[in-house]
């Protein structure tokens, strides 16, 4: 599988030999580089971190769902 990358302007020396890869970027000329690897801690981490707002979230619906039921059974209470 090949990578395709393009060439822009070097944010350090302004040569036009930055070359944009997928996950990483860097400079012919001046050696500069951005690299957006993502270790496996802070990529567990990130991963974790969302499985816990979902599983937060999944409980405040089922919460939210449980009082409607509860308002309901108080109203048809309140009609007899």
């Amino acid at each position: 599988m090949s990578k395709k990358a393009y060439y822009t302007e070097c944010p350090r020396c302004g040569a036009h030999t930055f070359e944009v890869l997928s996950d990483y970027r860097h400079c012919c000329c001046c050696l500069y580089f951005e690299d957006y690897y993502e270790g496996s801690d802070s990529s567990y981490a990130s991963v974790r971190s969302l499985e816990l707002s979902f599983t937060k979230s999944n409980k405040k619906s089922q919460n939210d769902d449980q009082n409607e039921d509860v308002n309901e059974d108080e109203i048809d209470c309140q009609a007899s």
